[in-house]
């Protein structure tokens, strides 16, 4: 399966990564390495994740140790990752993405 991250879902992973940083050195290395292993689980299997609330095409991925959620769509052989969300900050502001 090939995965392909939005832009600004790379930026916002970026940014949470060097606030982590920030708090404790590592941590945003952690976070770093969860995204990855949130991405190979989603890779691996992809129609096993819940859909959004309201949605028949977006699905969601709970991050285990930080409080993120990757949002993504599954279309053929493409996995593509609308946003890596705070779980408690502005809900459903990636769906602008969905256009692009």
């Amino acid at each position: 399966m090939i995965v392909v991250v939005h832009e600004e879902a790379d930026e916002e992973l970026a940014a949470a990564a060097e606030w982590y940083e920030q708090e404790r050195e590592g941590l945003g290395d952690d976070l770093l390495a969860e995204a990855d292993r949130v991405l190979n689980a989603i890779a691996a299997t992809p129609t096993t994740w819940p859909f959004v609330a309201g949605s028949r095409i977006v699905r969601s991925f709970l991050f285990t140790r930080f409080p993120y959620v990757a949002y993504f769509v599954v279309q053929s052989d493409k996995l593509f990752v609308m946003a890596f969300g705070h779980s408690s900050r502005r809900p459903g502001y990636w769906r602008g993405r969905l256009k692009q």
